[in-house]
């Protein structure tokens, strides 16, 4: 769906702008002289790598720390927003990435959160006024939803939609959305935008703050590009094209991140899956990695890469078939299985599944090899420190102190240490899912280079991906999986956006 246009600039006045916003944070200046317009019936893509100060100006915009300069305009005349309601009264609402639900309530309970609950005649609060409400809001979102369930019980796109609906019982004029469709599948990212444009032709603004060029260039109407916490483009979707947004965003050419530039003859088969199948997810697996190549693995959601990749990763063995490493089968019951065989896996969900956010950088970093820095069961902290700097180095991780928790990183940087503990067993096969999900194109940059530099070692890769253009970008060979099946492997020779598309749809052929 393509964004609808605005009313003409000159006759409206903007909801809310931003004018010169600086904030300085001690010595370090996250953001400088921050300067647009927010109209009715905007949808404003914010774009720019992760520490691009994207996070920090939205803060001052939403009243959740006070701007160092610069000063924020309602309906045209400046405002002071003492606090985040001061901002809620005035209109703004956020929807951040992660979830800011009470999962335990419901979802009606969830959507009066930070509003005073109404009473009835008798002063006892009105429930049955508040569960109207909800439907209400929920009806005018597209989504059907007891609104008696709890929270936790609710898919990601539905928890989304109460974060909504919570936004409009706020009265909010403008919803700024952070990575909005980040966990949700293709179907429930469509019925969110239908969504956004729903509001949107009713005068709701919304800034879209993605890492997604492509939602950027079929959903929104402008776009604000920020790099190193200044302004580095500004204007029309029309007046930006890919090349052109990367540019603005990291400043270098789109050229230097689809690409590899060492490619090397395969080597020995260091593993092979025969016939895996689970009951109900995967069927007659048949592949191999050789020393020397990406294998990369496409399909649709759903259709059974990430099991297939967690059946040689041993964190949940398939009911049948068998696994190979150099020629000897081998048993995978668990992780620890797999990397004693020399196969390492990063994991699709960092945050959830891969890294402990409130422990220390440098422990995220060496947990994954603890039998190299450990001596009769004691940790020994000189070479714990060493294997920790030298990854932080070899992987690039910005910051400020290895023993910082890693949640206090960029998600591309916690995705730089979630690689960096996975490889530090100096693995042979390494399985990487999603490896760019969620980060910036400058760390998308890093990591490709990464994965190069593992080509070049000899190490066997296995590289699931979303991104046509990625898979298409870094593979030797192409394994396409339709229904729990690989319908279909693809040589070089063979690559094209088309012959992939049609073969993860499972058509075969194609024109």
């Amino acid at each position: 769906m393509q964004a609808m246009s605005a009313a003409p600039r000159s006759q409206v006045i903007p909801l809310f702008a931003l004018r010169g916003i600086g904030k300085e944070y001690g010595a370090v200046r996250a953001c400088q002289n921050i300067t647009f317009e927010i109209y009715p019936g905007d949808i404003i893509g914010l774009a720019g790598e992760n520490g691009a100060g994207k996070s920090t100006s939205m803060k001052c915009l939403a009243g959740w720390v006070p701007p160092s300069a610069g000063h924020i305009e309602c309906g045209g005349a400046p405002v002071t927003f003492a606090g985040p309601r001061d901002a809620e009264r005035a209109g703004i609402a956020v929807i951040p990435q992660e979830l800011d639900l009470f999962p335990e309530l419901s979802i009606y309970e969830n959507i009066f959160a930070g509003v005073q609950w109404p009473r009835n005649r008798w002063g006892i609060f009105d429930r049955s006024g508040m569960k109207e409400t909800a439907r209400r809001l929920l009806v005018q979102l597209g989504a059907c939803l007891d609104v008696c369930l709890s929270v936790k019980s609710l898919s990601p796109a539905s928890q989304k939609m109460v974060q909504i609906a919570r936004a409009l019982n706020l009265n909010a004029r403008l919803l700024i959305m952070d990575e909005p469709t980040a966990a949700l599948t293709e179907i429930e990212s469509a019925k969110l935008f239908r969504v956004i444009h729903e509001l949107q032709s009713q005068g709701t603004a919304i800034i879209h703050i993605t890492h997604r060029l492509d939602e950027i260039f079929s959903h929104c109407t402008r776009i604000v590009v920020l790099r190193d916490g200044e302004m580095t483009g500004a204007g029309e979707v029309a007046d930006f094209n890919t090349a052109s947004l990367i540019k603005a965003m990291v400043g270098r050419q789109v050229d230097q991140f689809y690409t590899r530039r060492f490619r090397r003859q395969p080597g020995e088969r260091v593993l092979e899956a025969r016939g895996l199948s689970r009951a109900g997810v995967y069927q007659d697996v048949d592949l191999a990695l050789h020393a020397g190549e990406v294998l990369g693995v496409a399909g649709l959601i759903g259709a059974g890469r990430t099991e297939i990749a967690h059946a040689i990763a041993g964190v949940r063995p398939a009911d049948n078939g068998e696994i190979l490493v150099k020629g000897q089968a081998v048993r995978l019951r668990s992780v620890t299985d797999a990397m004693q065989h020399g196969i390492a896996y990063l994991p699709e969900e960092r945050r959830s599944q891969g890294l402990h956010l409130s422990f220390p950088i440098a422990w995220n970093i060496t947990f994954g090899a603890l039998p190299k820095i450990t001596s009769r069961g004691l940790i020994k902290a000189v070479e714990e420190r060493r294997l920790a700097e030298a990854a932080a180095k070899e992987f690039v991780v910005r910051t400020s102190s290895l023993d910082l928790p890693v949640a206090s990183l960029s998600g591309g940087n916690q995705q730089k240490v979630l690689l960096g503990k996975v490889l530090a067993n100096d693995p042979d096969v390494i399985i990487l899912d999603e490896p760019t999900r969620g980060v910036d194109v400058g760390a998308k940059a890093e990591i490709y280079a990464l994965i190069e530099t593992l080509v070049e070692q000899g190490k066997a890769v296995m590289l699931i991906s979303s991104e046509i253009e990625e898979v298409l970008a870094l593979s030797d060979r192409i394994a396409s999986v339709h229904h729990g099946r690989i319908n279909r492997v693809l040589d070089r020779s063979e690559f094209s956006a088309n012959a992939v598309g049609f073969a993860v749809s499972g058509q075969v052929k194609h024109a």
